[in-house]
């Protein structure tokens, strides 16, 4: 089990909260332009990576991203996958590497909701202070406050900024921080960069915050006023500190393109998008004064704007995929290959995921048990991938993973149900993508294998397994190429086995049965 001392463990208490602000203060972000690590892949400049419109180079880069949700990298189950935060730094110390000042920006929505997570709500707390690391060592100089972000809870949210000295101050313009926690909230941030000094405010839509009902957002944020009024008010004061106006915008597009219609003095709107993808091309409001860029999700592209010193320049607006133009790179490839890892283990993220019953009533006993009685079709199965998913995740492209909930729900039998899959200590038998992932749990079936109603229990059709099975880990995220007529024939396994042997039609001693049963409790 995890230390209760461990120095991992996210601080989630609003007193503890309060305790390292006293003790370490509070930071102010990275300092403009710092640039804390850079790839070690030696030979490629941004303009290798990064195709450019004709025309002068910008005086500055601004790089938007927002709406990780989660997706620190690529699973690797696949080749193709896109996104990830360790190919961001390869992007960014090439981009630095040329020169030209860069001010990163973030939109929030680190993670997603921690009840709907692959990998469990504690695995997605963890993700939260990872992802704040992350935009630390990128040197990021300000992010907006998503609601998602908040679905852990305001208390932790604030904990895990103070478990992040150098993590970017949040900028939410149209809230009034609680005494103590100024310099974590701020309703502006100015970043001077090269020739121009970049000017940030930030709003987040009021119905979303609404929408967690959480009692403790006033301990730290009061005054949630309307966005569009809140930036208007806040505008006056940064064009005198500042040479461009960025404004991030935390709801829906319409929102986004309401500031940017409302506001013909920005430059610069950043709003999110309903889509995975960045679109190609930005959304032009007062004749092409103002820019609005909306991030995709999951951090599949990030956003360059071009930024020009002079009266009356216009921003350049760049989409750049993260595809296999980029390799991890430090400083964030060994906090994903390592120190996420490590957090992930000693925070017991495994024996923590939520479990259930099973509808059926019936419990996980293995493929080795379906063995007794469908040897043909155990052999079938062993010869495909499914019985090897176990070490793919031991020894696959990204590392020993058996301690990621997110990797082994879908490399192990039964995750998430009450007799499933545990670790691989306690629950060896269940190692794999087994029979049971399919065909439900087989503790009945096995014991009193002609009782119809426990034969219709694991009884699958082939159009379940093409609409609502296979999906569930061959998705888009993890398999994006995934073809279930092309795939199919190689899992097929009707007919394998004849049932006229008696064996077969006694069931098993639910003493030989592995799990809850073995103990006397049998159906």
């Amino acid at each position: 089990m995890a230390n209760e001392g461990n120095p991992w463990r996210a601080v989630s208490a609003v007193g503890l909260a309060a305790a390292i602000l006293a003790s370490v203060g509070c930071s102010s972000g990275s300092k403009p332009g710092s640039t804390p690590g850079s790839s070690d892949r030696a030979g490629s400049s941004a303009s290798e990576a990064v195709a450019e419109d004709d025309g002068p180079k910008p005086d500055v880069i601004l790089l938007v991203s927002g709406q990780q949700l989660g997706y620190l990298e690529p699973c690797g189950c696949t080749e193709g996958q896109s996104g990830g935060l360790g190919r961001r730094a390869d992007l960014m110390s090439r981009l630095r590497a040329d020169g030209t000042p860069l001010v990163p920006l973030d939109l929030g929505s680190l993670i997603s909701d921690p009840a709907a997570s692959r990998g469990g709500p504690e695995q997605e707390r963890i993700k939260l202070g990872i992802g704040l690391e992350a935009l630390a060592r990128l040197g990021y100089q300000a992010m907006a406050l998503g609601a998602e972000d908040l679905e852990v809870g305001i208390s932790e949210y604030v904990g895990q900024h103070f478990n992040v000295p150098d993590a970017p101050p949040v900028v939410v313009t149209n809230a009034t921080p609680v005494e103590g926690f100024e310099e974590l909230f701020r309703p502006r941030v100015t970043v001077e960069a090269g020739p121009l000094t970049v000017g940030v405010l930030a709003v987040v839509d009021p119905e979303a915050i609404a929408s967690l009902g959480d009692p403790e957002f006033e301990l730290f944020l009061s005054e949630l006023r309307d966005p569009i009024e809140a930036a208007r008010d806040a505008l006056p004061e940064l064009e005198a500190e500042s040479d461009v106006q960025v404004v991030l915008v935390q709801g829906p597009s319409d929102l986004a393109r309401s500031v940017a219609e409302a506001m013909p003095e920005v430059e610069v709107v950043v709003g999110r998008s309903e889509f995975d993808s960045f679109p190609m091309k930005p959304e032009l409001f007062h004749d092409g004064g103002t820019t609005l860029v909306l991030v995709g999700k999951k951090g599949q592209q990030v956003g360059l704007v071009d930024l020009f010193e002079g009266d009356g320049a216009r921003p350049r607006y760049r989409r750049v995929p993260l595809d296999l133009r980029y390799e991890d790179a430090e400083p964030i490839r060994s906090l994903l290959a390592e120190e996420y890892l490590v957090r992930l283990d000693q925070n017991d993220v495994l024996e923590n995921f939520p479990r259930r019953p099973h509808p059926s009533g019936a419990t996980f006993v293995g493929a080795e048990t379906c063995k007794a009685c469908h040897p043909n079709t155990f052999e079938k199965w062993s010869g495909t991938r499914h019985a090897f998913a176990w070490p793919a995740i031991e020894t696959g492209r990204r590392g020993n993973r058996t301690m990621d909930a997110e990797c082994v729900s879908c490399h192990s039998t039964g995750f998430g149900f009450e007799t499933g899959f545990v670790n691989a200590a306690q629950t060896p038998h269940l190692k794999g993508q087994q029979c049971e992932n399919c065909h439900g749990p087989g503790s009945r079936h096995v014991s009193d294998p002609m009782n119809p109603e426990y034969r219709e229990h694991v009884r699958v059709t082939l159009e379940q397994a093409e609409r609502s099975l296979c999906i569930r880990c061959h998705d888009s995220d993890n398999d994006p190429h995934w073809d279930f007529a092309k795939r199919w024939p190689d899992v097929v396994h009707s007919g394998l086995d004849r049932y006229d042997d008696p064996a077969t039609r006694t069931g098993l001693d639910p003493a030989l049965i592995p799990g809850p049963e073995a103990d006397g409790e049998a159906d």
